[in-house]
């Protein structure tokens, strides 16, 4: 099956295919020691045969068969990844099961969202925290979902009293435990499950969290006006929901009469300033 490429320029893309392809490949080849909660995570998420399930950062397809499994060949599976080495693997795992309902996209997840708000599960499985700006890639798979959607998420997460050897490791292998995931996720979702496990006597802990997409809209992150956090809301903002609505526009307009012109940008601001409000509503 042909992927999808999205997207150009990327700064995350390169270095990712390059550790894959280089001291990655040690990191991947024992990920099955420690990367534990897949499966649970899969279980508890509650995928439906219809469904269409979005994994961000899906590698080799290591989770596409317990996934296929709850779907029953139907529906659909779309795999999102940055790394082409590992999209190949996942194409021959597809090639090999003979799934017809699985699509792979080449994309650094986060600028944009693929589905639109048609999806009903995203997952993460250990993708989240190698995403560097993972709070816009949480975002996206907000918006990706419909109301009602779920959301699973199984990482690494920081024990209180752990030593700094297996943290420090991780980032070495592009890995940052450091960031406020798991109250992110609680702010964007109304969570329905969510534990920490501790894995090899507490040498490392890691967790599973699943929420629902509401209709409430989702409460404000306090910050400064016109401090960092602010511009970086605001980018956010632009990126994911205005830029591609300007570019369309834009381009629409280059094919109007100039007596057309005027109204038309007041007819667009008018939707937008309402399409705003649903959006706050849902």
């Amino acid at each position: 099956m042909k992927t999808d490429y999205l997207g150009a320029g990327s700064t995350h893309r390169e270095p990712m295919t390059n550790y894959y392809c280089t001291p990655g490949r040690v990191y991947h080849g024992t990920r099955w020691m420690f990367l534990y909660g897949r499966q649970t995570l899969i279980e508890q998420v509650g995928i439906r045969p219809g469904d269409r399930v979005l994994e961000i950062g899906c590698g080799t397809g290591e989770n596409f068969e317990n996934i296929q499994r709850l779907l029953a060949g139907s529906g659909e599976l779309i795999g999102i990844d940055c790394r082409p080495p590992m999209l190949q693997k996942a194409r021959e795992r597809m090639r090999q099961s003979g799934w017809k309902n699985v699509r792979l996209i080449d994309v650094e997840y986060g600028k944009e969202t693929i589905t639109r708000g048609r999806t009903d599960v995203v997952l993460f499985s250990y993708s989240l925290s190698m995403i560097p700006d993972w709070r816009m890639a949480l975002a996206c798979a907000r918006s990706e979902l419909w109301t009602g959607g779920r959301i699973g998420v199984v990482d690494f997460c920081k024990p209180v009293n752990s030593s700094k050897w297996f943290a420090d490791w991780l980032a070495l292998n592009r890995v940052n435990i450091n960031e406020p995931y798991e109250q992110e996720l609680s702010r964007l979702f109304r969570k329905t499950w969510h534990l920490r496990y501790d894995a090899w006597a507490g040498l490392w802990s890691f967790y599973v969290l699943v929420g629902i997409r509401n209709a409430s809209a989702v409460p404000a992150t306090p910050f400064r006006p016109f401090g960092r956090a602010w511009f970086r809301e605001a980018s956010r903002a632009v990126i994911v929901c205005w830029a591609p609505r300007l570019i369309q526009a834009l381009q629409r307009y280059r094919e109007l009469p100039p007596q057309a012109l005027v109204p038309s940008i007041v007819n667009d601001v008018r939707a937008f300033s309402h399409q705003q409000q649903q959006d706050d509503i849902t």
